[in-house]
């Protein structure tokens, strides 16, 4: 199934494109429709869409422009532009920017159908001659990262390199560096340190092999620059760290040294992490608005861990929990101990924004702020880089090209992944409700290192909701129903009304406090 995105600020345009695609293909997920150049880029980066069809003349942002912010983080998009301009300029600017073809306005039917199918021919090409050049041993529906990371790990006490890696998934260097730091959260040659690394830890603690032999073990030619990499990384040398090891009295015959980490993961505080971010999200510039006097959008967040191997990761495949398609952190990472889930909650400035129906210029920018969860991401990253700097390794899923979103359901559910973490229950409208209330943002990140799960408060799935129905009489949409919500139309006001000026906005309302207690 590929997924493709219509951006069109005309409401009949759109509407008639939608149906003829969806008479004549069967096997394309059309996503939400953006009215404007900022849309599309906004939607390009939550639906990773296979094929674009962009209208040149939009609001705010045209599609020329929207194309070349969107090739930027997906290179390999295939858009059709459509245009009243037939001029051999235009159409040679938009081939510079990655446009597959142009099709002039008004648009017929059966051009579209034709440009369509011409694209579908070159991503089913692309699909099988990918699978074939990997000996059919790799889905089509793996990406570049996750090939990537498999050849690493398969091949990590090999001489490999960044060159080797980047002709596994048919990249230049250059490119594929970036493209794997920025899904990632971390350089190539961290990665592979790390992997080489944990390997050698459990030759040191299980064998009684050389450094020299150890070292060529997990692919370094060079003992000493072995010795090197691994004191900057540990903080011991080899000799010293098996020392250290055998000191602590760990039978290392019959114990995993990951069994170790894990039963001695107090060692890990999640205390001091819980500090940086909450100095990171008060101080960071990219938690504020600019345009309305610097205003923070969201204060300290709220934070929760839950174990990778936590058995109510497997229940959120069950279709009336989330999906099946919905991945456990074990198959987004295997390396994966603990799982960082954070809830961070609006300012009390953004709050009031909100419920200004008047502020409408000042809702736009608030709006661009929030909905492309660019804090939200930037603050992933930046404990992806704490976690690097421990020695660890990380998954952020949801900027990750593995993240998928179908018939509103994605493949990681933060709401759900909070409830796992600890943070909150769910409300009527399925709004997760904290102790910091529901009027916010969630996010969460993968990580290798073994951090003490936070103990849910709570057993039940609405444990903090009073049930008292504030959220379906506020709606002014009418799309919220008892224990549901209409995801399409939700979707298209984002109103926040659902989360304001009711008794869960900013905390556990008292009934369902008291409700606890009993």
């Amino acid at each position: 199934m590929y997924r493709l995105l219509i951006a069109d600020d005309e409401t009949l345009e759109r509407q008639a494109m939608r149906l003829v695609l969806r008479k004549s293909f069967k096997n394309l997920d059309i996503v939400e429709d953006a009215k404007t150049g900022s849309e599309a880029i906004l939607f390009a980066k939550k639906y990773n869409p296979h094929i674009i069809i962009m209208d040149i003349k939009m609001p705010e942002k045209n599609g020329l422009e929207a194309q070349e912010e969107i090739s930027k983080f997906l290179p390999n998009v295939k858009t059709i532009i459509l245009t009243a301009y037939d001029d051999f300029n235009f159409a040679q600017n938009a081939i510079k920017l990655g446009v597959k073809d142009y099709i002039l306005k008004p648009a017929k039917p059966s051009e579209v159908k034709d440009s369509i199918n011409k694209i579908l021919f070159l991503l089913k090409k692309r699909d099988k001659n990918f699978t074939t050049l990997n000996n059919n041993k790799i889905d089509s529906d793996k990406n570049i990262i996750h090939t990537a990371i498999d050849f690493i790990n398969k091949n990590f006490n090999k001489n490999i390199s960044l060159e080797s890696a980047a002709e596994e998934v048919h990249l230049s260097p250059q490119y594929f560096s970036r493209y794997f730091k920025y899904n990632t959260g971390i350089n190539f040659i961290d990665y592979l340190s790390k992997i080489r690394l944990k390997e050698s830890k459990r030759l040191l603690t299980t064998t009684d092999k050389s450094i020299r032999n150890i070292a060529l073990s997990v692919g370094y030619i060079d003992p000493a620059y072995f010795s090197k990499v691994f004191t900057k990384y540990e903080g011991l040398s080899p000799n010293k760290y098996r020392t250290f090891k055998k000191s602590i009295h760990v039978n290392s015959t019959y114990m995993n040294l990951d069994d170790v980490e894990e039963k001695a993961s107090h060692v890990y505080k999640i205390e001091n992490m819980v500090k940086q971010i909450n100095e990171f999200t008060l101080t960071s510039p990219y938690n504020r608005i600019s345009e309305l006097n610097n205003i923070r959008i969201f204060d300290a967040p709220l934070i929760g861990v839950a174990q990778a191997r936590d058995p109510l990761f497997l229940k959120l495949k069950d279709s009336t929990v989330v999906d099946p398609r919905h991945l456990t952190p074990k198959e987004w990472m295997p390396e994966a101990k603990s799982v960082i889930s954070y809830f961070l909650p609006f300012s009390s400035a953004i709050r009031n924004l909100f419920k200004n129906k008047n502020s409408v210029s000042s809702l736009k920018w608030t709006y661009e702020k929030i909905e492309n969860m660019s804090f939200v991401n930037t603050l992933c990253k930046f404990i992806s880089k704490n976690i690097g700097e421990m020695g660890g390794i990380s998954v952020i899923p949801s900027i990750s090209p593995r993240f998928t979103v179908k018939n509103y359901k994605s493949n990681w559910s933060e709401k759900h992944i909070a409830f796992i973490s600890g943070l909150g229950t769910l409300s009527l409208n399925k709004t997760l409700i904290t102790k910091r209330g529901c009027a916010g943002r969630l996010g969460s990140i993968i990580v290798s290192i073994p951090y003490k799960a936070t103990k849910r408060a709570y057993s039940g799935v609405y444990d903090y909701c009073n049930s008292c129905g504030s959220c379906i009489q506020i709606c002014p949409h009418h799309v919220i129903g008892r224990y549901n919500k209409g995801n399409i139309s939700c979707t298209n006001f984002l109103c926040q009304k659902c989360q304001l000026s009711m008794p869960c906005e900013y905390k556990i309302p008292l009934e369902a406090r008291k409700k606890i207690a009993r």
